[in-house]
């Protein structure tokens, strides 16, 4: 068990891990499932990416917030709102904030984090064929979270579970997927859940319907003008 431990390479586990879904090009339609204790909603979007740092969200359903739509370029994130036809661009002080009611912040969606830069990385156990990697922030990491623990299946290379832990190491959040599906030669979970650890009857899931990668997407499609198309 400890030869196998020692011939995992924790970082490049992670790498692919992180970036199962980056691709030249993305072009997606998902469900979103959203329960709180006092709301349900569903929404189903069209998502485009180019890469890791543009994206594009926009809402198809429900018909009152057809149009809503969400533009992250680099660093920065901007929400349109046809209703009142008015581009709003999310401050840092509000990266912190919940994207549309869901369990996801837009922290969330900028995901900057570097693991090989902000993370040491140590393989902390190997469960039959499950790998489970312990991510401790590093002393000068500007990041949410101070620790991630990965479970990742190794056959297949793909995440199980990802637990997100406070500077105390206390669980906040956790990540399951679900569904996997095989696309452009590696294996891709099409359905992910988000919980928060202190009232685990919540939850937000992504689940896709549609998922294209390596697809030509033009730059002007992460432009302000084509957000208010």
């Amino acid at each position: 068990m400890l030869s196998l431990i020692i011939s995992i390479d924790p970082y490049a586990l992670v790498n692919h891990v992180e970036n199962l879904y980056i691709s030249r090009g993305s072009h997606a339609i998902a469900t979103i499932r959203i329960r709180k204790e006092d709301v349900s909603r569903n929404l189903k979007v069209e998502i485009w990416t180019k890469g890791r740092e543009k994206f594009l969200i926009r809402i198809l359903e429900p018909p009152r917030e057809r149009g809503i739509s969400t533009l992250r370029v680099g660093s920065s994130i901007w929400n349109y709102f046809p209703g009142i036809d008015k581009v709003m661009r999310i401050p840092p002080a509000l990266l912190g904030d919940s994207w549309m009611g869901s369990h996801f912040t837009y922290d969330d969606l900028l995901k900057e984090v570097d693991i090989a830069e902000d993370y040491i990385l140590k393989v902390k156990s190997i469960e039959g064929d499950t790998a489970v990697i312990r991510a401790i922030a590093r002393d000068d990491a500007a990041v949410v979270w101070s620790q991630l623990e990965y479970r990742i299946l190794l056959s297949r290379k793909v995440p199980i579970s990802i637990t997100m832990m406070d500077e105390t190491g206390k669980p906040v959040r956790v990540m399951t997927f679900h569904r996997l599906e095989r696309i452009k030669g590696k294996w891709i979970p099409m359905e992910m859940v988000i919980r928060p650890v202190n009232n685990p009857h919540e939850y937000t899931r992504i689940t896709y319907e549609e998922l294209h990668l390596d697809v030509d997407i033009p730059d002007s499609y992460f432009t302000l003008h084509h957000l208010r198309r």
